[in-house]
């Protein structure tokens, strides 16, 4: 049977039992390539590389064996390429019915005093498959849903395994003592619970039931209370499903004391899902959530730059993207919110629900924790009146970040040579950072400014800008960086620029109707995406990434803001008649397309996979076939909110299996 492995960094030694992994050594833990970082007696702290989390875990919870790489004491020919992948690291295992060892039967046979009578005949059901395990607790809030639903909402867990491929996705369920169970919402997440990038962790499908009647019970229409938030009749099913997707975003908190009238739509200017936020709200907002000392609480709530949100305003929509600090003038709506942030339209029902819903998704303060630190450098920041901690060790650069670098032109002695030193907070000098819009309005079209970095003499002229994932040659730009005031910014405006601390990519606003720069870069926006920075002199001068060229903007929002009949907040997406009965066809989507979203997930791991291996094969990221599987993997992670067949030349088919190839379309 073929395994699906990870593409490794750099030749390694020869295999030790991972048991005795000394820091710094490539592990693997649930198949997923990982570095160490700390060890503690049997505990050790590894770093993800393919989605650049942290975790503790126990020795014993890494795979068998592993190959250990020690960077530092590689030579030069080790570091002459690559590892390569074979073709066993690039198919999926297949799924024939009749291999045994897919689905690994844990029964044994034994003599029938041994077993309880009637064992395979009892246990909860629900939708007629076994209940293997539930979780106690009190009601919590955790997401969107938990706010409205409370003690009605009923999570149900589903494995991406060959088992329960064979049994349906029911949307509605009728249980022995009268109580009904309503599908709302599904998602796709990784097994420990996490949404984030993640190519080759085990996947299963969340879905979110109501209780919609039952003993004792007031019996109530889902789709009637859905309809008093927002206007989800006006969707496609296919939009649909991935806008109640939103309902389901982890929560650092949520808060529910805002109004309507705080709000503001603004007109779409290539903020591309960035809005903002007054700074003395914010200051407030953060001060009432956080339950800390006061003294630690005043100082998040004076750090914070920027919040990721999702936002229900029944009479406006609802809303998903990032705020900005800004300074907006007392009497005007202390929150901006440009069309690009709005998903769906206002409620059109004749009771809408009053008020206005803000939720912080979890991990969604910035700067980060990891990025205070760096913040604190001395050579990032020498006037810091705090110091980094003597403990912290940067995250480690992924194989695909090297790969760029190397695929643009850096070469491998240069490129290994600054790996070693970045694992180290004396020689980093790269860091991933939230993109935001200007909130001045007034930086130079074309430009960046990377906060937190005045007193930086690294940061001059250029910064090497790109985003996960990054596959191709023009994922990847050089971009100008602002160090000193311009004359479009006042004195006052500058000044303010330059207190944010370490954490986020300020992008400047484009020329009107066209691209953004985020646009320009992997596909990217800035509704929560994370960028990756590099100011290293010597990876700088040797990168040959494409220049910006400005490209007329393709977003109908920002094409409708041109026009002088255009209003704010004038989002298409809602444009279209609303259809009675909208809810049932998004559940029947969410039910019909189970075994379609596994098979998106496969094709997606295998086309990240290909293009790796075809890059590596021609020895450059601009060949065209490393193009096409890139493209491809952009349209399969697309699919979901977009579907449609996904473009592939027919010659390329070959490492992919027949039935993950029926979701392309020859090119």
């Amino acid at each position: 049977k073929k395994s699906e492995r990870t593409i490794s960094l750099p030749t390694p030694s020869p295999p030790n039992r991972q048991q005795d992994a000394d820091i710094g050594d490539i592990v693997y833990y649930k198949g997923n390539q990982a570095v160490v970082q700390e060890i503690d007696s049997d505990r050790i702290r590894i770093f993800l590389v393919d989605d650049g989390t942290e975790e503790w875990i126990n020795k014993n919870e890494l795979d068998g064996n592993s190959n250990r790489v020690d960077i530092a004491s590689q030579q030069d020919d080790d570091t002459d390429q690559l590892h390569r992948a074979s073709a066993d690291d690039v198919l999926p295992d297949d799924d024939d019915d009749d291999d045994e060892n897919d689905d690994v039967d844990n029964t044994h046979t034994t003599n029938d005093e041994w077993v309880i009578p009637g064992c395979a005949d009892g246990g909860m059901r629900f939708s007629g498959q076994l209940v293997r395990s539930f979780r106690l607790g009190a009601y919590k809030e955790e997401n969107f849903i938990d706010s409205f639903l409370r003690t009605r909402k009923l999570v149900v867990i589903k494995d991406f395994n060959k088992e329960q491929m064979k049994l349906p996705v029911v949307a509605i369920e009728t249980m022995a003592d009268g109580s009904v169970y309503e599908l709302i919402s599904t998602k796709v997440m990784d097994e420990g619970g996490g949404s984030m990038f993640k190519m080759c962790t085990p996947k299963v499908l969340h879905m979110a039931y109501v209780q919609t009647a039952g003993p004792g019970l007031e019996t109530v229409s889902i789709q009637d209370l859905l309809s008093r938030i927002a206007d989800f009749g006006s969707l496609t099913p296919r939009k649909m499903v991935a806008r109640l997707e939103l309902f389901q975003s982890p929560a650092w908190t949520m808060d529910s004391t805002l109004q309507p009238s705080d709000f503001q739509e603004i007109p779409e200017e290539g903020q591309v899902g960035c809005g903002f936020i007054c700074e003395r709200l914010l200051h407030n907002l953060l001060l009432r959530h956080i339950k800390t000392k006061k003294s630690v609480s005043n100082t998040v709530a004076d750090i914070t730059i920027c919040i990721q949100v999702r936002i229900f305003i029944p009479s406006l929509g609802v809303y998903k993207g990032v705020l900005m600090k800004k300074q907006i003038p007392s009497g005007s709506p202390p929150i901006q919110l440009p069309s690009s942030m709005r998903k769906i339209g206002p409620s059109r029902a004749n009771n809408p629900l009053k008020g206005a819903f803000l939720v912080i998704n979890r991990a969604g303060l910035d700067p980060s924790d990891n990025n205070k630190m760096i913040g604190r450098i001395p050579h990032i920041d020498p006037k810091s009146p705090v110091s980094c901690a003597k403990s912290f060790t940067p995250v480690v650069m992924s194989d695909m970040l090297i790969r760029m670098f190397i695929g643009l032109g850096v070469s491998r002695e240069i490129t290994y040579d600054y790996f070693k030193r970045s694992k180290s907070k004396h020689g980093l000098e790269h860091a991933f950072v939230r993109g935001v819009i200007d909130p001045t309005g007034k930086l130079p079209s074309g430009t960046v400014y990377l906060s937190g970095t005045k007193d930086c003499a690294e940061v001059c002229n250029e910064l090497y800008v790109t985003r996960s994932p990054c596959l191709k040659f023009d994922d990847a730009r050089m971009i100008p960086v602002i160090t000193s005031k311009p004359s479009t910014l006042s004195i006052n405006e500058w000044n303010w620029l330059e207190r944010l601390p370490f954490g986020v990519l300020i992008f400047s606003l484009p020329k009107k109707g066209m691209k953004s720069i985020p646009e320009h870069i992997s596909n990217g926006d800035l509704d929560g995406d994370r960028y990756f920075v590099c100011w290293s002199t010597k990876i700088l001068e040797n990168i040959k990434a494409d220049p910006i060229t400005d490209m007329p903007s393709t977003d109908v929002d920002v094409l409708n803001s041109i026009l002088t009949t255009a209003t704010a907040g004038c989002n298409t997406e809602q444009q279209h008649q609303s259809n009675p009965n909208w809810l049932k066809q998004a559940q029947d989507h969410m039910c019909a397309t189970f075994i379609d979203t596994q098979k998106i997930n496969q094709l997606i791991g295998c086309l990240y996979k290909m293009a790796h291996k075809t890059s590596d094969e021609h020895r450059s990221l601009r060949h065209a076939d490393v193009t096409h599987y890139a493209n491809a993997f952009a349209q399969a992670l697309d699919n979901g909110k977009h579907g449609g067949k996904i473009e592939l030349p027919a010659h390329l088919y070959h490492p992919l299996r027949e039935n993950l190839q029926e979701l392309l379309t020859k090119i």
